[in-house]
């Protein structure tokens, strides 16, 4: 994640949420103040995941939604 991307989108950073399969996703979103949703079906391993405190964890990309709801 580029700290300069998009400095109006991050301004709004309560509206946004990053999909996270790594430790590095969860990281950049943390350090961004982004919620990061930690998906298993990625590259990485729910333990990574939860290791690095993704705010939620998904197993498929049907539950986002629902999820998005409780938010």
């Amino acid at each position: 994640m580029y700290r300069k991307c998009d400095s109006e989108a991050l301004r709004r950073n309560r509206e946004t949420l990053l999909q996270a399969d790594r430790l590095h996703d969860i990281i950049g979103a943390k350090k961004n103040n982004i919620a990061a949703i930690g998906v298993t079906y990625g590259y990485g391993t729910r333990e990574e995941l939860e290791t690095h405190n993704a705010d939620l964890i998904v197993d498929c990309p049907d539950e986002i939604p629902t999820l998005l709801l409780l938010i």
